[in-house]
């Protein structure tokens, strides 16, 4: 049994009743929200005939433009209310409608954006199923993916619901307040209050906006949901670093008196304080694993010390370059969204929900950002909770290359130009309400000339 297996790969082995075990796919809410607004090809396989299936990726992407399409014409239609009620003056009016033009054409770019980005979207997503670990390397201690994985699950289920329940609320007011109104201000070119085109109409705005909430939801919830997996990761190569020396001896066959004695001295009462992010750490089952590996071929120490190294070397790499691709895929749109807070904080004082989803939203961008720039530097901090240096005349110059490459800060940008951490939110939000005061003394200096 190569050490690898015990690290992560297709051997379900289990280090005590405490860990978990591996999961194929980690992102299978997140894939159904993806596919329920067309960002993602939904699968029609079982609900079409035999003889369609030949064209069913048409449908899939007819699908996708037709959500697209229902936010799109309510957000064109939203900017010609807005440049119409530019004219009034009425300071209310223009916010709420600038507010809701800004919002529909968000979700726009982002039923658009992913329906181009999907395939790189979806290889991502592919690459972390297939190459995270789902423990650390056995040793003294392990920690499990577990909690990282059941945090992203609760984050993308819960955020998506807020969204949408958010929205429709909106969309339900005129009837639960029983009043002839639409729910949202859009101009058309026709009289969209009478009979029957009324409640055409109406029927059409809800849809828009249940799809602009998962929409609006997703991006985010996506975001959060890959950084905390990442940041789970980390946690696992942390304990895998700080196993090193305890790893190599297990796997080479010698006594566990030493690893045993190093177990005893392990007080839960006395853990130390934020070692990990979200994993918990607990003791492995020695003797089972002992079991597991007799007559599985005889190491010596120093190239079990090795091999150890090198997997947490590739799980450092993995990382690594699943943040280069999160990068590359999410600086756009963290671009479009930190330009979007911007200017949405200020209008959206009178949409309590929208004020409420709108920063909650790009503080999700900022926090989760923040974490991942800090923890990426914590790799070499980790290694020295290891005694590897009672070995170091074994794996000295692959260390050294380590610690080099554990310099290197992991950072989410938008568009190249701002770091997403706590203090682009601060900016943010100190930005937008001193541009709301500038245009409510603008609105007032308007009403007295006025006057």
């Amino acid at each position: 049994m190569a050490s690898n297996d015990y690290h992560g790969g297709k051997a379900n082995i289990l280090y005590s009743i405490r860990d978990s075990e591996r999961l194929d796919n980690l992102f299978v809410l997140m894939i159904k929200y993806l596919r329920l607004v067309g960002q993602v090809p939904p699968d029609f396989s079982s609900y079409i005939p035999t003889f369609l299936s030949p064209i069913e990726r048409w449908f899939s992407r007819l699908y996708g433009f037709l959500i697209l399409f229902s936010v799109l014409h309510v957000a064109l239609f939203l900017a010609k209310n807005t440049f119409d009620v530019l004219e009034t003056g009425e300071f209310e009016q223009i916010t709420d409608s600038l507010t809701l033009t800004i919002i529909y054409i968000f979700a726009s770019f982002s039923s658009a954006y992913w329906m181009f980005r999907q395939k790189r979207l979806m290889q991502l997503l592919q690459a972390i199923n297939q190459l995270h670990r789902h423990h650390s390397l056995a040793g003294v201690t392990f920690v499990s993916y577990r909690c990282s994985y059941n945090l992203a699950h609760k984050a993308v289920k819960y955020w998506n619901l807020w969204c949408i329940i958010g929205v429709v609320f909106w969309a339900l007011a005129p009837l639960c307040m029983g009043s002839h109104t639409l729910p949202l201000p859009c101009w058309y070119p026709f009289d969209a209050l009478l009979p029957f085109i009324y409640e055409l109409v109406y029927i059409t705005q809800i849809w828009a906006q249940f799809n602009m909430g998962l929409l609006f939801g997703n991006g985010s919830a996506l975001f959060v949901a890959i950084i905390i997996i990442v940041l789970g990761q980390f946690d696992v190569l942390y304990c895998s670093l700080k196993n090193l020396d305890s790893h190599a001896l297990l796997m080479s066959g010698q006594s566990l008196n030493a690893i045993k004695g190093s177990q005893s001295l392990q007080d839960d009462n006395e853990c130390e304080v934020n070692q990990y992010l979200y994993s918990t750490e607990y003791l492995s089952d020695l003797e089972n694993l002992s079991q597991q590996i007799l007559n599985k071929g005889d190491k010596s120490f120093k190239r079990r010390l090795h091999e150890a190294l090198i997997e947490c070397v590739h799980l450092h790499q993995f990382i690594l370059k699943t943040c280069d691709t999160l990068e590359e895929l999410f600086n756009p749109f963290c671009l479009i969204k930190s330009l979007q807070g911007e200017r949405s904080t200020v209008r959206i004082v009178n949409f309590l929900q929208y004020l409420c989803l709108t920063l909650v939203e790009f503080f999700l961008f900022a926090y989760f950002g923040e974490m991942l720039r800090r923890h990426s530097v914590r790799v070499g901090d980790a290694l020295w909770r290891s005694r590897w240096w009672l070995n170091a005349h074994l794996i000295k110059r692959d260390v050294l290359i380590f610690l080099i490459n554990s310099e290197r800060t992991v950072k989410i940008t938008a568009g190249k130009l701002f770091v997403m951490d706590l203090d682009r939110l601060r900016a943010v939000v100190t930005q937008a309400f001193s541009f709301l005061t500038l245009l409510q003394n603008m609105a007032e200096k308007r009403e007295n000339e006025v006057a």
